[in-house]
């Protein structure tokens, strides 16, 4: 049996290099549409999609990012967390939800098909987490404040999304990973 969606599936692999090219609307409305149609616990619906695409603001928080990392020091050739992509997409979670880090991981799943099917790449991030929780960085208020993300919500998983400047394999199926009851 030949599944369109299992193909995407396999063929998704995290990617680390982007171009400069930036998303169309389009790309951009198609990417919403997936995150908001994503299925979330009791269908409440709690986590909040931010879609990040100023570049300036998007090198502050990976300087940001490097020196959280490197206790307060910006090394001189920094890990650029966010990979230079034109889009990031933050997931932010109602604080103490019980259900909103799966509703993150199938959203951000969600994303990331849907980002393939429209020929673009994505690498999925939990780096970001280093410029918007406050007891990790001291800029995080003033990042929270710039995306418009409220003292209600925390940071659930980040993605970003572009056209790859680098080709990587995608992993193997390992069927040893699976575990029948029968």
């Amino acid at each position: 049996m030949e599944l369109k969606v299992l193909e995407t599936i396999k063929s998704r692999s995290s990617i680390r290099k982007y171009t400069d090219e930036k998303l169309t609307e389009q790309e951009i409305q198609v990417l919403k549409e997936a995150a908001l149609a994503s299925p979330t616990a009791k269908n409440l619906q709690l986590q909040r999609f931010f879609f990040i695409t100023n570049k300036e603001l998007l090198d502050e928080m990976n300087i940001a990012i490097a020196k959280a990392v490197n206790k307060g020091v910006l090394p001189e050739n920094y890990h650029r967390a966010t990979y230079d992509a034109p889009l990031t997409i933050v997931i932010g979670i109602d604080k103490g939800s019980r259900y909103g880090l799966i509703d993150c991981g199938i959203a951000v799943q969600s994303i990331a098909l849907a980002a393939k099917e429209l020929g673009l790449d994505t690498v999925i991030l939990g780096m970001v987490e280093f410029a918007l929780q406050e007891w990790l960085a001291p800029e995080a208020a003033y990042f929270r404040k710039k995306i418009g993300m409220g003292d209600e919500l925390e940071f659930g998983i980040a993605i970003s999304v572009g056209h790859k400047a680098a080709d990587k394999t995608p992993h193997s199926v390992d069927f040893s990973h699976v575990i029948e009851i029968k």
